[in-house]
């Protein structure tokens, strides 16, 4: 066939007033869709921004993430919020507590019973919580003990 037996398209159209109101629907629907989609997209761009001011903004330590090189680990950190006057001194009251705390049980563990308190003999048994070494009774000793008991 050679070019000027070939039809065009719009020469298929017979209702060509029909085609035309067509169009104009197709693209009145079209931008009805358009002017919709854009619609949400500023209301999800206005919440975007919302939430960022009232969230990641406010943050001491902003939440990010790090992708490794070597391999495909992705490591995040924590986001840390800034706090308030009121937040900051019952968390430094809360630490100083703790450190009195600690104090006083390491110097409850460092508290020994005084064995003289209780007995004036050397007894040959072991106190509970006594300070030094503990003295124990060697072989030799209970040998000793054993030649004495048999005389």
């Amino acid at each position: 066939m050679t070019d000027i037996e070939k039809l065009d398209r719009d020469e298929f159209v017979i209702d060509q007033g029909r085609e035309v109101r067509y169009n104009e629907e197709e693209s009145a629907v079209c931008k009805e869709i358009r002017e919709e989609a854009q619609k949400t997209i500023l209301k999800f761009e206005l919440l975007r921004e919302r939430v960022m001011e009232s969230t990641h903004n406010t943050m001491q330590v902003k939440a990010t993430a790090c992708k490794s090189l070597m391999s495909d680990v992705l490591l995040h950190n924590y986001a840390v919020r800034q706090q308030t006057y009121q937040e900051k001194t019952m968390i430094d009251q809360i630490k100083i507590q703790r450190k009195m705390e600690m104090n006083a049980k390491y110097l409850r563990a460092r508290e020994a019973l005084n064995e003289e308190e209780f007995s004036k003999d050397k007894e040959q048994y072991f106190m509970n919580r006594t300070t030094g070494a503990p003295e124990f009774v060697t072989d030799k000793a209970i040998e000793e003990a054993a030649a004495k008991f048999k005389e």
